[in-house]
C-alpha cells in the first residue's frame, strides 16, 4: 500500500465509524501532513481521489468537508466502465453506447487505472467478477464509488445474478419422482479462484437437495477438474446390480467425458439414469432422461444480464434482480 492509499484508507474509516461526519470538515491539508508525516503531493492526491469518488466536497471558505449523504452518488451516470476477465472475451456494450461513454478493462487493467476512472459520474460494471476482485471491489465502495455486479453477489452492493437454486430444485423433483431420494452430484473444483460460480453451484444444490430431502452421501459427491473425476462417479454409481439413479452435473466441461464413460460401461440416459445439467447443451434435449436449465452459455446470458441493466440504468436506477433458470 502507497502512503497515498494508506491515508485515504485512514480518511475512509473516520467517515465510516464517525470520526467525520457528513457535512463536517476534514483536517486541512497542512494539519495532514504534520499528523502523517506526508508530504504536500501525497496528501493534495488522496484529497483529490476522495473529491472526484464523491466521499469528500470543497465548499468555498470552508475547505473540504464529508460529502452529505443524500449528495453522495447522487449525479447523473455519464460513463460505464466495464470490467471482465482476462481469460474471458468482453460482451457487447451495445445496449449502453448510445446513452453513455463506454469503456472495458481487465480486472487486472484496473488496478493500474483505478485513479484515472473513480470519479462521481462513472459506474462500474463488473462481469463474472472472481475472488481475486473482490479486494478492489471493497475498497471502490469504501471511496463511495457506484458499481453493479454482473452474476455474481457480494455483500449490499447491487446486481444482477442467475438464481440456480430454483432451477436446480425443479429438476431434483424431476430425478427424486423418476430415481427415489438418493441422487448424486458431479462438480468442478470448488476452489478456483477466478471461477466462484462452481461453489455458487454447489451451494445451490445443496439448499435445493435439502429443500427436497435428497439424500447426497459422501460416496455420491465427484469434485474434480478431469476426466478421472468422472471415471470415479461411472465406476462408483455403477455398479452390477445398482438402482436407476440420479445424477447432477453442475460443470459443462464435465458433461461430454461422464456420457462417454457411461456410453463405455453400458448405461444410457432415460434407461438407466436420470440426468439434470446445470448448463444447456443443444442436442441433448432430444435424449430421454436428460434434464437442462436453459442456461445457453455466459456470453448469452451475460448480454442479457447487461440489457436488464441498461434498461434499469437509463431510468436512474441501479437494479437488484434474480434470473430465474427454467427447466428444458
Amino acid at each position: 500500500m502507497t502512503k497515498r492509499e494508506a491515508l485515504e484508507n485512514i480518511l475512509l474509516n473516520g467517515i465510516k465509524n464517525g470520526t467525520y461526519s457528513p457535512g463536517e470538515k476534514i483536517p486541512s491539508r497542512n494539519m495532514l501532513m504534520q499528523k502523517y508525516d506526508l508530504s504536500r503531493d501525497t496528501v493534495e492526491k488522496a484529497v483529490k481521489n476522495l473529491l472526484r469518488a464523491g466521499v469528500l466536497q470543497a465548499q468555498r471558505g470552508s475547505g473540504t468537508i464529508v460529502t452529505p449523504e443524500q449528495n453522495r452518488n447522487k449525479g447523473e451516470i455519464k460513463r460505464i466502465l466495464f470490467i471482465y476477465p482476462s481469460r474471458m472475451t468482453p460482451p457487447s456494450l451495445r445496449c449502453f453506447e448510445n446513452d453513455f461513454e463506454t469503456k472495458s478493462c481487465t480486472g487486472e487493467e484496473l488496478v493500474f487505472k483505478e485513479e484515472i476512472y473513480c470519479t462521481p459520474d462513472t459506474l462500474f460494471i463488473w462481469f463474472y467478477p472472481g475472488y481475486s476482485m473482490l479486494a478492489t471491489i471493497d475498497r471502490l465502495h469504501n471511496k463511495g464509488c457506484r458499481q453493479l455486479l454482473i452474476n455474481r453477489r457480494f455483500g449490499d452492493l447491487p446486481g444482477i445474478t442467475i438464481d440456480y437454486e430454483s432451477g436446480l430444485k425443479a429438476g431434483l423433483q424431476k430425478l427424486k419422482e423418476k430415481c427415489g431420494g438418493d441422487c448424486a452430484v458431479i462438480s468442478n473444483d470448488i476452489c478456483q479462484w477466478d471461477e466462484p460460480f462452481h461453489a455458487e453451484r454447489l451451494m445451490s444444490f445443496y439448499r435445493a437437495a435439502g429443500a427436497l430431502e435428497i439424500f447426497t452421501g459422501e460416496n455420491r459427491v465427484f469434485i474434480g477438474n478431469d476426466a478421472e473425476i468422472v471415471r470415479k462417479a461411472v465406476r462408483t454409481l455403477f455398479l452390477p446390480n445398482s438402482p436407476k439413479r440420479g445424477i447432477t452435473i453442475l460443470s459443462n466441461r464435465l458433461t461430454d467425458p461422464f456420457l462417454l464413460e457411461a456410453a463405455n460401461a453400458g448405461k444410457a440416459p432415460g434407461r438407466d439414469f436420470e440426468l439434470l445439467l446445470c448448463d444447456y447443451r443443444i442436442g441433448l434435449e432430444l435424449y430421454p432422461g436428460i434434464h437442462m436449465l436453459n442456461q445457453r452459455g455466459y456470453h448469452i446470458m451475460g448480454e442479457y444480464m447487461l440489457q436488464l441493466a441498461a434498461a434499469a440504468i437509463k431510468k436512474g436506477e441501479l437494479p437488484r434482480q434474480k434470473i430465474t433458470l427454467e427447466l428444458v
